[in-house]
């Protein structure tokens, strides 16, 4: 009789676990709501030790990021959690920097291209130490000459596309990694102001225009856009944004100017519309912000990056 207490008791924790682990694993997967994203930073405050049921293994998936931020002051930061996005690790000092396109290109995370706004040359930036190669100029085309630089994207396989603007016309482009030399695709239609560009490595490009407050479809070969719809919010200064391929999400990089601040933003690809994630530490403006590998959180939901050794966190909003 003691056996079979022990048994049936044995059995009954094991579907608890079961059922714990589906119901923390939904809440940190459904985060394309706000509800859903505020219950996966609820279940991170509060921690396993802190519920009414011990659970001795329950792993969670989310994704880590860099950035530079660009205002009020420059450097690179690392983003642990992308749900948490108000705590961030200062990697280095970028001073005077004024980056508005960066991404990692063949799966290589130590080292991001970037594009100067100022200079408008193509960089090599350390993302661990903060070093910086200039490699060479970037051609603008046409009327955009009248513009500038706004984003940067990259593949794995080695490609790496570069949007400009003059407020008037976008165009998209190609770009020599070894020499910094840009080959025009065209004129990014329907979309006079991208801000930013995102692929995806199914080859599916998104732009963000700030004349038209909306989310873009480009074509990466013929660079032909098509309104997919309003971000719903007043998008102005610096954007990036970039499309995590753990959980096939775009984020955007925002900087909000009806609320003068930083936002980290969950974008739908259907819509058009985002969703408010977070806000950057101290209301920072951020550039340049590419995802890197996936944290797996663990019992004590301490994070453990997998490839990248974890970083005191030193910036967190109160």
């Amino acid at each position: 009789m003691q056996k079979i207490k022990i048994i049936g008791g044995v059995v009954i924790l094991i579907l608890l676990l079961l059922y714990c682990n589906k119901k923390i694993g939904k809440a940190l997967e459904e985060t394309n709501d706000e509800y859903s994203i505020e219950a996966a930073k609820t279940i991170h405050t509060l921690g396993i030790s802190q519920t009414e049921i011990a659970i001795s293994s329950i792993e969670a998936e989310t994704s880590s990021a860099y950035g530079i931020v660009i205002w009020k002051d420059q450097k690179i930061v690392y983003i642990p959690n992308i749900n948490l996005s108000e705590v961030w690790n200062i990697i280095a000092p970028q001073p005077g920097s004024m980056y508005v396109g960066g991404d990692f290109v063949n799966n290589d995370y130590s080292k991001m291209y970037v594009v100067s706004y100022t200079f408008g040359d193509l960089r090599l930036v350390d993302m661990k130490t903060g070093g910086v190669t200039i490699i060479g100029k970037m051609q603008l085309t046409g009327d955009s000459e009248l513009g500038g630089w706004t984003g940067l994207t990259g593949l794995s396989n080695g490609l790496l596309y570069a949007s400009s603007t003059n407020i008037n016309e976008s165009y998209l482009y190609t770009v020599n990694l070894t020499t910094g030399a840009t080959t025009p695709i065209g004129e990014i239609t329907n979309a006079p102001c991208i801000i930013d560009i995102a692929i995806t490595e199914a080859y599916q490009m998104y732009g963000v225009d700030i004349c038209l407050d909306s989310l873009i479809s480009i074509n990466p070969i013929t660079a032909s856009g098509k309104v997919i719809g309003p971000i719903n919010f007043n998008a102005n200064h610096a954007q990036d944004m970039d499309y995590d391929e753990n959980s096939k999400r775009l984020y955007l990089a925002a900087y909000n100017n009806d609320t003068g601040r930083g936002e980290m933003r969950l974008a739908n690809v259907d819509t058009g519309m985002t969703n408010l994630v977070g806000v950057f530490y101290n209301n920072d403006e951020v550039d340049c912000f590419a995802f890197t590998e996936k944290i797996i959180y663990s019992e004590t939901f301490l994070p453990m990056v997998e490839k990248n050794p974890f970083l005191p966190i030193i910036e967190k909003n109160p």
